[in-house]
């Protein structure tokens, strides 16, 4: 019996019964004209399971009308294979001829959303029965939509993605066909969030997620996983691993061309790179969570070396994230107990050969490793929140020492970038010298020029503000990042220190000491007091103070002490 079409208004309601019985579509068609007037509605009648299957996925009915009985395939059973194949957003009413309390429930169960019984089938019960499923599945598609999809952007959020993930892994096992994961974070999102606020930030993400629709295919899923963290799946790229890599880091380089395009937020230009991560999923892929995690990985590896880059994810990542977490964690634990504790360097004023202040470096006292360099860690706090609480504590054990040692001219401390970022740092500081009662300029704050220019905008913001305060800055390492004249002038420097690599090549060569000349005699261009670190040599003091250098510091004078040696050296200095 081949399918059968009534046509009418284009607008009107859009049935699709499934009934094997010709009588039967008969005596339905004709309590339809009745609910509906002849014409003011649209009928779709097919009689086998296999018609049935290719008009649910044409996905142009408002309501579908299966009988129970279909020959080899039952009404519930094909009601069963449509929810398996995600076609669960119109509904289902099951006909019968039959009155039974069991194959209600069960009907109900297999997902639809009403059962009829055919013999002494009224227009008014029929009508009901459609406008009342109607309006359940809507509202239960609304509910579905608001638990699988970010409310912000539309787009599918972790749990849906999720499910998507786990599909993929069966099509790679079983059948051959790959995919991969894109996981793309947001580079200075923050930044954009902090100083335009929430508003702003969310207009942001939600053209973000047009851009990655636009450039991504129909068939791949596009997530938000919270933040300014997207997620695409690449479904079914190819056969083999280095087919899909190849696709997906082409599709990789599209979305970060497209994401690192001019945005116009409240009127004013924005951009923000792209750190882009990708892992591909083959015949090894375990399970959805892990895929993710690789991705994500992959995508920490991208942003950690050097950001608006693409990585795809390798074990040996893996393997350094365990280790990370490892101290991550270790380090939580080290705050809450005292692990920490501040070493002091001196700095020696070239002109009166003494001690003038101090750089303030920490350490960890790792209760199993013992004494820990911050080379082993910060790198480790730089990724999480972590580098805050530790430079939060820093500040103020700086603090303490100042109060507790009056003539130390200023004490310098290093400070992430991190802190920069925030509007409310120079705040901050302002309080925690004031609860010390310590004059402002006696605290130094070090940023290294690579991470300075990072954020260049909101860096000098913040400098300027800390500069107001009275509070001195210095620039660390200078030399080994990518500073420009014009940039330097621009921004509110005390100090600049010459970094150890250009200092341990003096003598070596003529181009290596005019290097360093003149490196001093531009910051005495710009008015900046100059101080030459990692000072191990003799030669190197007598070349740095022929030059006109402001001070030094190294292990020619002093390896970094904790406190108490520093006092027991020093006791006029550390003296109250």
């Amino acid at each position: 019996m081949s399918a059968c079409q009534n046509t009418g208004n284009q607008s009107a309601i859009s049935i699709l019964l499934v009934e094997d019985d010709r009588a039967d579509y008969i005596f339905i068609s004709q309590i339809f004209d009745s609910v509906y007037g002849s014409g003011q509605y649209q009928l779709t009648w097919v009689a086998r399971a296999d018609q049935a299957r290719e008009e649910v996925a044409k996905r142009q009915h408002d309501v579908y009308l299966f009988d129970y009985n279909l020959g080899q395939t039952s009404g519930i059973e094909l009601i069963q294979e449509i929810a398996e194949d995600g076609f669960v957003d119109i509904p289902i009413i099951l006909l019968t001829g039959v009155k039974s309390h069991d194959l209600d429930v069960t009907a109900m169960d297999a997902g639809a959303t009403d059962y009829l019984v055919k013999d002494g089938l009224t227009a008014e019960a029929l009508e009901r029965s459609i406008r009342y499923s109607i309006r359940q599945k809507k509202a239960e598609t609304r509910v579905q939509f608001l638990a699988y999809h970010d409310p912000l952007t539309g787009l599918a959020n972790r749990s849906l993605l999720h499910e998507h993930v786990e599909r993929a892994v069966p099509m790679a096992k079983r059948h051959g066909e790959f995919s991969a994961i894109i996981f793309i974070d947001l580079d200075e999102f923050k930044t954009i969030n902090d100083t335009m606020g929430h508003s702003s930030g969310d207009r942001l993400l939600v053209i973000v997620a047009e851009r990655i629709r636009a450039v991504t295919r129909r068939e791949d899923i596009v997530a938000r996983l919270g933040g300014d963290e997207f997620v695409i799946l690449l479904t079914m790229l190819g056969t083999t691993a280095e087919m899909v890599a190849e696709k997906a880091y082409q599709m990789a380089e599209k979305l970060k061309e497209a994401l690192n395009q001019v945005y116009i937020i409240d009127g004013d230009d924005q951009r923000v790179g792209t750190s882009i991560g990708v892992t591909v999923i083959d015949q090894h892929s375990q399970d959805a969570d892990q895929i993710i995690k690789h991705a994500d990985i992959a995508m920490y590896r991208a942003k950690n070396e050097g950001k608006n880059t693409i990585r795809f994810f390798s074990a040996d990542m893996e393997e350094t994230v365990q280790g990370d977490l490892l101290i991550a964690t270790e380090l939580y634990s080290a705050i809450d107990n005292d692990e920490l504790e501040l070493y002091f360097q001196p700095i020696i004023d070239s002109k009166h050969d003494s001690v003038m202040a101090l750089e303030a470096l920490i350490r960890w006292h790792h209760p199993e490793r013992g004494l820990t360099p911050p080379s082993l860690f910060i790198s480790v706090a730089e990724k999480s929140d972590l580098i805050i609480s530790i430079g939060n504590w820093v500040i103020k054990t700086a603090c303490a020492y100042l109060k507790k040692w009056p003539k130390i001219d200023y004490i310098s401390i290093n400070i992430s970038a991190s802190h920069f970022e925030k509007p409310a740092f120079a705040i901050e500081i302002a309080e925690a010298l004031s609860h010390y009662d310590i004059e402002h300029q006696r605290l130094v704050l070090e940023l290294t020029e690579t991470r300075l220019l990072e954020n260049i905008d909101q860096a000098i913001h913040t400098m300027t503000q800390l500069r107001s305060l009275g509070v001195r800055l210095s620039l660390d390492d200078f030399g080994t990042g990518y500073s420009s004249l014009s940039t330097l002038k621009n921004l509110p420097f005390n100090f600049i220190k010459i970094d150890r690599s250009f200092v341990s090549e003096i003598g070596s060569s003529d181009r290596a000491d005019a290097l360093v000349a003149a490196i001093i005699a531009m910051s005495k261009a710009l008015k900046l007091k100059v101080v030459g670190e990692g000072i191990e040599e003799k030669r190197q003091e007598q070349f740095l103070f022929a030059h006109g250098c402001d001070a030094m510091q190294g292990f020619y004078y002093s390896k970094p002490v904790p406190a108490h040696e520093l006092e027991a050296k020093y006791p006029r200095l550390c003296s109250a």
